[in-house]
């Protein structure tokens, strides 16, 4: 069969549908898909980013205090900082019950601005994801002129 990849911002592809405020097109496509649409959400403690800011696209950097409580502070401590899971190989474990909590996660879009504390929104990961690509340590894209 054909397959393609969808590449957004973590909101677009989550799994968010029947919100009384905003569905995500991930949502309309996990429905719609049901288990033939995977999500791979991305995730990052510190480092640069591309997003618009005051008007215009530019190389930002995450350099506000972090949540002490958050996934991304949390995931910092591991000893590989960079992976890629997927919950389903995790989710009847210990770590599958913590990753199901809602906890603070760094949700960066395509506008930012200072202070970083204000992206931090809660979570369950494994409702919204399937999986979970993190760099502890991250560079921005690199900017056509």
């Amino acid at each position: 069969g054909t397959q393609l990849v969808l590449w957004a911002h973590n909101y677009h592809v989550s799994n968010i549908f029947n919100n009384p405020y905003a569905n995500s097109q991930g949502g309309y496509l996990k429905y719609t898909y049901k288990d033939d649409y995977e999500i791979i959400g991305f995730g990052m403690n510190t480092g640069a980013f591309t997003a618009f800011n005051n008007g215009r696209l530019k190389e930002n950097r995450v350099t506000s205090v972090k949540k002490r409580d958050s996934y991304n502070y949390i995931f910092s401590f591991l000893q590989n900082r960079n992976f890629f899971l997927r919950f389903d190989q995790v989710i009847d474990s210990e770590a599958g019950h913590w990753l199901r909590g809602r906890r603070p996660f760094l949700s960066l879009g395509a506008l930012y601005e200072e202070p970083t504390s204000q992206y931090y929104i809660y979570h369950s990961l494994t409702s919204e994801y399937d999986a979970l690509l993190y760099y502890d340590d991250t560079e921005s894209s690199a900017l056509i002129p």
